[in-house]
């Protein structure tokens, strides 16, 4: 009996030192969405910016987060251009603004010991300005993905949510101030897309495309679009060697014993 006792400490010792097999299974998500039309490009239009940005990376229960946006959640006015970055492990996160575009990237590379690991992000950016005439305003998008998977017990994914509006103020009270509730939406767009491999399978794609708002006529206006994408990788449990064969001697002990009446 205590030879059968020495046995199992063995085995239970040798299943905590086998280390997690290495995974190399990656995602990858590259995004950019900006204004279109010659209004942005000239000064005299006077173009005012708001920005918020949100990063986030996580690998299982560990998250580290960087948020740009304001205590309320919203964008700061008069801020053009803004950052936000995340880093942990095998994860990255990044959404940035510009005067007049938006950018998101997101990665994640499956590391060893690791079974859950992505990377988040958001970016809003607006811009008010002002027009004497009518004119065609719109809205860009490019986006590129790369998912990789190594075997069949690994899930590489992205997921992609992007919208652009255009509102109108109206001075409905006389006073010149732009109210918040004297803004009008005058149209909306979102465009929405995901996709995902596994069992060893890989994938790259890429897509974009525009929307024009207008003609719209002469006016104040605001041209607000954003973006919200993550990318990540998940692997299923893998039973460790010494796991194994614990498993498959418990079996064949309790099949010993019984054959004695131990039990």
């Amino acid at each position: 009996m205590n030879s059968l006792r020495s046995l199992y400490v063995l085995v239970v010792l040798a299943t905590l030192i086998i280390p997690v097999a290495g995974q190399a299974a990656s995602s990858r998500l590259d995004v950019g969405i900006g204004g279109l039309g010659t209004v942005f490009s000239e000064p005299g239009h006077n173009p005012y910016y708001w920005s918020g940005a949100y990063a986030e990376a996580g690998e299982d229960f560990s998250i580290v987060t960087d948020d740009q946006y304001d205590l309320f959640g919203y964008p700061w006015p008069g801020v053009s251009t803004i950052t936000a970055m995340a880093l942990n492990g095998g994860a990255s996160a990044e959404a940035q603004t510009l005067a007049g575009i938006a950018m998101l990237k997101a990665e994640a590379t499956l590391t060893p010991g690791h079974s859950d690991v992505w990377g988040y992000a958001d970016v809003e950016h607006w811009i008010d300005f002002e027009i004497s005439a009518p004119t065609m305003v719109g809205v860009s998008c490019l986006y590129a993905t790369d998912l990789d998977t190594d075997n069949p017990l690994e899930e590489a994914y992205y997921e992609l949510y992007v919208w652009a509006g255009l509102d109108e103020w109206l001075d409905d009270n006389s006073d010149g101030i732009r109210d918040d509730d004297e803004w009008y939406e005058v149209d909306y767009m979102e465009y929405y897309d995901w996709w995902f491999v596994l069992d060893g399978d890989d994938d790259v794609y890429s897509g974009g495309g525009s929307y024009w708002f207008g003609p719209i006529d002469a006016g104040v206006y605001s041209l607000g679009f954003g973006i919200y994408g993550e990318a990540g990788v998940i692997a299923a449990p893998v039973p460790a060697p010494g796991a194994l064969l614990l498993g498959g001697l418990g079996m064949c002990l309790v099949g010993w014993l019984r054959r004695r009446r131990v039990f």
